[in-house]
């Protein structure tokens, strides 16, 4: 049996089979590079048929209680805790990460930070 998850540091979906080993269901397209795109391209693995309506939702249901989630601000020099960060901040964090080798530090009122996830 394969089962599905989601790898939000990625941007994308992975199938792990009944030997336990994962593959990243995006490796061949172009990457997600927002958290709307995973959310699109978990929709269109379900269109193509690679998993049922159920596990089309928990997966939408994960990215949704993520971004509810959120996560900490957090100072990217010395990372004390700042803040609850906001949705957008996270968004932008997860983005920045896809191109900054995965640290996913935004700027906030001048200083450098980064969304550390509470998931």
């Amino acid at each position: 049996m394969t089962t599905y998850s989601l790898d939000l540091s990625a941007l994308t979906v992975l199938a792990t089979d009944s030997a336990g080993e994962t593959f990243d269901l995006n490796a061949s397209g172009l990457p997600c590079s927002t958290v709307d795109d995973l959310a699109a391209w978990t929709r269109e693995l379900h269109e193509q048929g690679v998993y049922d309506a159920d596990t089309r939702d928990e997966l939408l249901a994960a990215i949704t209680g993520a971004l509810t989630r959120g996560g900490i601000l957090c100072d990217y020099r010395t990372a004390d805790a700042i803040r609850p960060a906001t949705t957008d901040e996270l968004k932008a964090s997860i983005a920045a990460a896809r191109t900054d080798g995965g640290a996913g530090v935004i700027e906030v009122n001048g200083r450098s930070c980064y969304v550390a996830p509470t998931f």
